[in-house]
């Protein structure tokens, strides 16, 4: 029987499928963070970095702190869900830089309208085109089609937030709305 598995279960079996599963998992937690927490916390916060399983969270002042502790009892499952296991069995609070985010944060994709606008450069295209290359592949067509949408939306997204201020991590090559030269999943690893 021919099982065909979504990105979400081919993501999950590749990285489980790797020597140290648990750091990668720990690792997420930074990326899923401002989805768990909700846009203002997010905004307020920033995850650092994994320690012994233990994430250590930067906010702005001792009211989300306060604020943070009171909902950890409903962040920390919520997180690990999203995670697919206990990777993460604490969350730390404490109060530090949080890379300028409080109300710079962009809160918001582009519309459908500056997407249309957006001219990829040479770089931008050949690199658009190498990653549509890999689609080729794909037998079913309704399939291809729609991956081929999403990667290139993916990349004009890219192209969007990099004019509007976006930074692209020395280390990984996300972007990331940080004051830092890496991204908030790099400076944990």
């Amino acid at each position: 029987m021919n099982k065909s598995f979504g990105i979400e279960e081919t993501l999950k079996a590749t990285v489980n499928s790797l020597s140290t599963p648990e750091k990668v998992w720990q690792g997420m937690a930074a990326v899923y963070w401002a989805e768990v927490v909700g846009t203002d916390a997010a905004a307020a916060s920033e995850a650092e970095k994994v320690v012994n399983g233990v994430l250590h969270v930067s906010v702005v002042h001792s009211v989300w702190s306060q604020e943070l502790i009171l909902l950890k009892g409903k962040i920390l499952p919520k997180l690990n869900a999203k995670l697919g296991g206990r990777f993460i069995k604490d969350i730390r609070f404490s109060i530090g830089n949080v890379a300028g985010r409080v109300g710079t944060i962009l809160e918001r994709d582009p519309t459908e309208q500056e997407l249309e606008s957006i001219i990829l450069d040479e770089k931008e295209l050949a690199i658009l085109q190498e990653e549509l290359n890999v689609t080729q592949s794909i037998p079913d067509e309704k399939l291809r089609e729609a991956i081929t949408r999403r990667v290139t939306r993916n990349r004009l997204i890219r192209r969007w937030r990099q004019d509007h201020g976006w930074k692209i991590c020395l280390g990984c090559t996300a972007l990331h709305q940080t004051d830092n030269e890496l991204c908030p999943l790099c400076r944990i690893s």
